[in-house]
């Protein structure tokens, strides 16, 4: 009976044992998570490290660059067309005076396409608008002779 008597106490206290292990488990994920989330959450006021100050400044700076690209677009263009020139002229075309490439020539003859169309649209809009002015005016003089 004495025999009986401990392996009960003995599978009580490894029962016990298994669930203050768990326990003990829960809560340091518990606490983990409690300090990942102070780490994110606290250095919200605390002043920033030189080396992270620099990695946000040189951050703030590409950004500035990429946001305002048309700085940098009309003389990029006029470094292509200059190395273009110089490449045809170093080749030794005495006929032409510059040489596109038809990917290039392509892409212009696109745009011009593009914005003679849009001139055309926007004169056929000036020309409809100039009508509906004449109208305008000459319902306002049909009112001032009544």
């Amino acid at each position: 009976m004495n025999c009986i008597c401990t392996s009960i106490c003995l599978a009580a206290a490894f029962a016990r044992l298994a669930h203050i292990a768990a326990r003990l488990h829960a809560r340091r994920h518990t606490l983990l998570q409690v300090v990942a989330r102070r780490e994110v959450v606290g250095r919200v006021g605390a002043a920033l490290s030189p080396e992270e100050e620099a990695a946000r400044a040189r951050l703030h700076e590409l950004t500035s660059q990429l946001a305002a690209p048309p700085l940098y677009n009309g003389r990029l263009n006029e470094l292509l067309c200059a190395v273009r020139l110089q490449r045809s002229a170093c080749t030794g075309a005495p006929h032409e005076r510059y040489h596109l490439d038809p990917g290039a020539q392509e892409d212009v003859k696109q745009f011009l396409s593009l914005q003679q169309k849009g001139m055309a649209h926007l004169l056929d809009t000036a020309r409809k608008d100039l009508a509906a002015l004449g109208i305008i005016a000459e319902g306002m003089s049909r009112l001032v002779r009544a």
